[in-house]
C-alpha cells in the first residue's frame, strides 16, 4: 500500500583515476581512454557493443557446420530420424569445440593482438580437425567397439584423413565466419 522511497546519497564527483593526463569525473565515463583505447563506454560505442558482437558470432558461427552438412545428409539414403540426429551431433560437435577450445584460443590471441582473418582461418582448421578425431573417437566408443575400434579408427589412412581434412574445412568456416561476424580485429581491449 503504502511504498517507501529510496534514494541513494549524493558523493560528489567521483574520481575514476587518471588516464590522458587528467582526472575525470563519473559522468565522462565514455571518453575513457587509456593508450588511445576506449575502455568504459556508456555511449554504444567501445566494447559494449563489440563485445555483444563476438558474444554474437560465438553463438551463430558453429551452426555453420550443421547447415552445412544438412545437404549432404539430406540428399544421402538416411532416414530424416537419423539425419535430424546426425544434426543435432554435430552442430554439439560444432558448439563443444567453440567453447572449449576457440573461446580460450580467441581470448589469448585477442590480448596479443593476434586479430587476422587469416589466422581466424587457420586457428578453425586446427580446432575443426581436432574436434573430427575427437568425435571419431567418442562416435567408435559409443558403438561399443572400445580399444581396437578406436585404432583403427585412427589408423584408418583414407578415413581418417579425409575426415579431418573435412573437419578441417568446417572448422575454417566456423573461424572465418566467427571473424566475419565479431570483427575483432576492429574491437578495443
Amino acid at each position: 500500500m503504502f511504498r517507501r522511497r529510496y534514494s541513494l546519497p549524493s558523493l560528489g564527483p567521483l574520481s575514476l583515476g587518471r588516464f590522458n593526463g587528467s582526472t575525470d569525473t563519473l559522468s565522462d565515463m565514455r571518453r575513457q581512454t587509456l593508450n588511445g583505447r576506449t575502455i568504459l563506454n556508456n555511449a554504444g560505442e567501445g566494447n559494449g557493443p563489440l563485445m555483444t558482437r563476438s558474444a554474437f558470432a560465438f553463438l551463430v558461427a558453429p551452426l555453420a557446420v550443421p547447415v552445412l552438412l544438412l545437404p549432404l545428409l539430406l540428399f544421402g539414403r538416411l532416414a530424416l530420424g537419423w539425419v535430424l540426429v546426425a544434426t543435432i551431433i554435430a552442430a554439439l560437435v560444432s558448439y563443444t569445440g567453440t567453447l572449449i577450445l576457440g573461446l580460450p584460443i580467441y581470448l589469448v590471441l585477442r590480448a596479443r593482438g593476434l586479430t587476422h582473418v587469416w589466422i581466424a582461418g587457420v586457428v578453425g582448421f586446427a580446432i575443426g580437425a581436432v574436434m573430427w578425431l575427437v568425435f571419431s573417437v567418442l562416435f567408435v566408443l559409443s558403438l561399443g567397439q572400445g580399444m581396437t575400434g578406436v585404432q583403427l579408427a585412427l589408423t584408418d589412412n583414407m578415413r581418417s584423413l579425409s575426415g579431418i581434412l573435412w573437419g578441417g574445412v568446417l572448422g575454417t568456416v566456423v573461424g572465418t565466419l566467427f571473424w566475419l561476424i565479431a570483427r575483432p580485429n576492429k574491437q578495443t581491449l
